[in-house]
């Protein structure tokens, strides 16, 4: 049924698929609403929402989600350069622990 030579040919035919199933998929109800209902107002109201989502998709992609990585891996930089300044200070330290039998899980501090 679906015996392709070679790669090329099975990527081409899934990408195909996948373009036919996407439009249908995304675009299907706007047909249903022109041809089908005869609602103009309401076609217009659909059009009007998917391209200001669409418009606030970009926005988010272009400038929110760059500035959330660069704030990201600045933050991530001061964390790292925090435990290596306490790795170093506990490393200079000789640390001793006291171990004391307790009544219960946490001990009482007095």
């Amino acid at each position: 049924w679906e015996n392709y030579r070679n790669v090329a040919e099975a990527n081409a035919s899934l990408t195909q698929k996948r373009v036919g199933f996407e439009f249908v998929n995304n675009f299907c109800f706007l047909f249903y609403i022109a041809f089908y209902r005869f609602d103009l107002p309401m076609l217009t109201a659909e059009l009007q929402s998917l391209f200001w989502m669409d418009q606030s998709r970009r926005l988010a992609m272009e400038s929110v989600v760059p500035y959330l990585q660069v704030y990201s891996s600045a933050a991530m930089a001061k964390i790292w350069k925090q435990i290596k300044k306490l790795t170093k200070f506990i490393a200079g330290k000789t640390v001793s622990f006291k171990l004391t039998a307790s009544s219960g899980p946490h001990p009482k501090h007095t």
